[in-house]
């Protein structure tokens, strides 16, 4: 059975079946989770704020 979605143009088709095509997606998290890298990221921006406002404390006391 192959797929056709109604366009301004006319009839788009991919020849697959929805089970087919999404066996070939790729997999998303689980709601509410996040990746690794994301984790990694909110520390080093949360380390690179606490810097930058020591060096902003300094300046403001000198």
């Amino acid at each position: 059975m192959e797929c056709r979605a109604a366009t301004p143009v006319g009839f788009s088709g991919t020849g697959e079946t929805p089970q087919e095509r999404s066996d070939e997606e790729a997999h998303l998290p689980p709601h509410g989770t996040r990746p690794l890298e994301t984790e990694i990221n909110i520390v080093y921006l949360t380390l690179l704020k606490m810097e930058y406002l020591t060096i902003q404390e300094e300046k403001a006391s000198a």
